[in-house]
């Protein structure tokens, strides 16, 4: 764009743009924005982020630390049991040091026991009365039932919740299968010997099947059915070129090798866990199972992926530390207590789901884990990020508290119901009464302190080009800001090497953008109480064809600066080198002030004249404001509703004049319900009607327009149409004489016929009475 005065400016819009500056870290290199964006290794910890949302640079969010009181207490091991919901919402768990099954009915939100049912006991009989006699033992006492201990809870597919349980007398273990629609007993599926299942957790499969992690360091898979599945180990190695194919006839006197046995289980080696211990285990869409280590040699939680029993890759949930700031990264550690998958997959537009487009990075996240510390006061969420034979994690800034978590597993509702929900229940101990809670974030977010980016050299397209002024989009709450500083050169090569001059801080325009009669663009707004708007500052001493510019940004770790988009001015229009004489510029100094001051006086100018120059702006329905739409209407004498939407308004301004000429028409009629009815009209619709007039067919509905006489001989349904055809309109069945059945129509004919068989004209004959 081109001003009145002949200045053009320099634009940073959007992420490519924003992209191209480098961060400025102090360092020799700096890292241009985009390749610390794109890699979600480093794209944590970098102080700058751009916000997708609205498309402003802004400084990073960090985490929120909670901070435990005094007398604080983790939660312990003991009550980890097994949590799950239904698809109804019902909250199962397991409660009692694994005795009893506790339920949360989704309706009244009240807790029950689930299982074991209480059963009815007989009251001792009065004596003399015939009643049953309990059946005695073979040792002649009365011996109570055996305790199960439940550990590990899911609910599969069907809605069917699975718990596992050990006795404490004799290694037999199974599960119990509840069927939640049906009701009734439960199924008990024994453990087949001499194998011992000990479940520590448990996960649904997406076949239907089921996912146990035993505390023997295994991972069983059951199918859909509960069926044990084998688990087939990849061959350790390739197989040799020179050995004999696998077809080979073996010597009559030589065995075949015995196969090696599939076992439905597949260890956790110590090398993979790293020190530590399997605390719980989810399940991937594709089947890959998710494994969660409490703590390894570095202290931090792990992520263990396993794809048919093989290990693929693991992660370290170290990067936490990256969304901390620097004084607090150091002290966070977090130790695994719990994970569960969060609702929200990764969002595309995610820092770390951008990762794809980086040749030679990972595959974009598929989805989100919530990890809960072992302290207990908070969860974490990242995002998981696959590619063949590695693992990453992408820790994100979200503040999720946790209100005196009792220690109980989460257990996952479905979908999220809110913004920031995710999906998640959790166990709160409040006094004597205990509650189910939802896991949501909570808006408690952490900025980075400072940062500032360097831009790209912007050419001014000619030597000692005089840089006018900087233009700045953006939201500056209170106590933050904007600063800005600048060097200048005729030779790029120097560029780098140039000290930056600080320029002015930046003032809020208060009638707005410089650009005339923006709708909806960054500055269209000015909102003075909110720092929102366009910020200008007048550039002092910028002389030279290339110009660079840094901006800082800082904030209070509690708000942001949000910068949309910049715009370099040049050349600047010298009042003084164009409209005073000689002598004010004789002195250097005074003529450079002069000519600063005078500046700004031309910078409220030409604004003025932009406007002005611009004006027909005003005048065209597509770029009018809308608080001018109906002054820009009664032009043409035309009154709008004040319920319509705004692309309504400027659509019948636009189409006014073919409205005027329907008036009194069938066209305007239909036209007039459709716009009172219709949600869209397509412009073809305001067009002139063709001869003959068909109803468009592409259109998810159209109104026809039928008079009620036209219903005396023809059905509704085949009136407001005029089909286009060839044929002729009437045929008639002639025999030798004239016949009711042919009408006053085949009467006309034949005379017409008998006319012109005597030689004269059909067109001017006068039929018979």
């Amino acid at each position: 764009m081109i001003d009145a005065n002949g200045s053009r400016f320099d634009l940073l819009l959007g992420r490519a743009d924003w992209g191209r500056c480098r961060l400025d870290d102090g360092g020799p290199h700096p890292k241009t924005l985009a390749s610390l964006w794109d890699d979600p290794r480093v794209d944590e910890s970098t102080p700058l982020r751009f916000d997708t949302r609205d498309s402003h640079v802004i400084l990073a969010p960090q985490a929120s630390r909670f901070r435990a009181s005094a007398d604080d207490r983790p939660p312990t091991a003991a009550l980890r049991r097994g949590a799950a919901a239904d698809a109804s919402g019902n909250v199962y768990a397991i409660v009692d040091g694994g005795a009893r099954i506790e339920v949360r009915s989704v309706g009244s939100g009240r807790l029950s026991t689930f299982w074991p049912r209480d059963t009815p006991t007989l009251a001792p009989a009065p004596l003399g009365d015939f009643v049953p006699a309990p059946a005695p033992s073979p040792h002649g006492t009365h011996e109570a039932p055996e305790v199960r201990l439940l550990s590990g809870l899911a609910v599969i597919r069907g809605q069917h919740l699975v718990a596992g349980f050990a006795p404490n007398s004799s290694p037999a273990s199974g599960l119990l299968v509840f069927d939640l629609l049906a009701g009734g007993t439960p199924l008990e599926l024994s453990w087949p010997s001499p194998w011992v299942m000990s479940a520590i957790d448990m996960a649904p499969r997406p076949c239907g099947g089921l996912a146990v992690l035993d505390q023997h360091h295994r991972v069983w898979l059951l199918n859909r059915q509960l069926g044990m599945v084998s688990v087939t180990p990849a061959p350790p190695h390739a197989p040799s070129d020179f050995a004999p194919p696998p077809t080979a006839a073996l010597p009559p006197d030589t065995a075949a090798p015995a196969p090696e046995p599939a076992e439905p289980w597949f260890p956790l080696r110590p090398e993979h866990l790293g020190g530590g211990s399997p605390v719980a285990i989810e399940v991937l869409p594709d089947d890959a199972v998710v494994i969660l280590v409490d703590a390894a040699a570095d202290g931090f939680a792990r992520i263990c992926l396993y794809e048919k029993g093989q290990l693929q890759g693991q992660a370290s949930t170290k990067v936490l530390q990256d969304v901390f700031s620097a004084d607090e990264r150091d002290s966070v550690k977090l130790r695994g207590f719990d994970f569960a998958w969060h609702a929200t997959p990764a969002s595309p537009a995610s820092p770390a789901a951008l990762a794809d487009k980086v040749p030679g990075k990972v595959a974009p996240p598929v989805s989100r884990l919530v990890v809960v510390s072992d302290e207990g006061n908070q969860a974490f969420i990242f995002e998981v990020l696959r590619a063949s034979g590695s693992l990453q994690l992408a820790a994100l800034p979200d503040f999720l508290p946790l209100r005196r978590f009792s220690g109980m597993r989460l257990a996952s509702r479905g979908a999220a119901r809110v913004e920031g929900d995710t999906g998640l229940l959790y166990r709160s101990q409040d006094g004597q009464q205990d509650r189910w809670l939802p896991l949501v974030q909570q808006r408690r977010l952490k900025h980075a302190e400072r940062a500032s980016l360097i831009t790209p050299a912007f050419n001014g397209q000619e030597a000692a080009c005089v840089w006018h002024r900087v233009m700045l989009d953006a939201q500056v709450p209170r106590g933050c800001r904007l600063r800005v500083a600048s060097r200048c050169s005729d030779d790029p090569a120097v560029l780098d090497d140039l000290p930056f001059v600080d320029e002015p801080n930046p003032v809020l325009r208060p009638d707005g953008s410089e650009l005339p009669w923006l709708l909806d663009a960054p500055g269209a707004v000015t909102d003075g109480a909110r720092g929102l708007g366009t910020w200008e500052l007048l550039l002092q001493a910028c002389q030279g064809q290339w110009l660079q510019l840094r901006v800082s940004f800082e904030g209070n770790e509690l708000s942001t600066p949000r910068l949309a988009a910049l715009r370099a001015w040049r050349p600047r229009f010298s009042y003084l080198q164009r409209y005073l004489p000689a002598v004010y510029r004789e002195d250097t100094e005074s003529a450079h002030f002069l000519e600063r001051f005078l500046a700004l006086f031309e910078g409220g100018f030409t604004t003025l004249e932009d406007r002005i120059a611009t004006a027909s702006a005003l005048f065209d329905v597509r770029s009018a404001p809308a608080d001018t739409l109906d002054w820009l209407a009664s032009w043409l004498g035309l009154v709008l509703d004040p319920s319509l939407s705004e692309a309504r308004r400027r659509q019948l301004i636009r189409h006014a004049v073919p409205l005027f000429q329907y008036r009194g028409t069938p066209q305007a009629v239909r036209l007039a319900t459709q716009l009172a009815l219709s949600p869209e009209v397509a412009d073809e619709e305001f067009a002139l009607p063709t001869s003959p007039q068909q109803a468009p067919r592409d259109l998810r509905w159209h109104v026809r327009v039928v008079e009620a006489f036209q219903t005396r001989q023809v059905p509704p349904e085949l009136l407001g149409e005029t089909p286009v055809n060839d044929a002729p309109r009437l045929l008639l069945q002639q025999g030798a004489r004239w016949s009711v059945q042919e009408g006053a129509a085949g009467l006309q004919q034949r005379w017409r016929a008998w006319v012109q068989a005597q030689g004269g004209e059909g067109g001017t004959a006068t039929p018979p009475p």
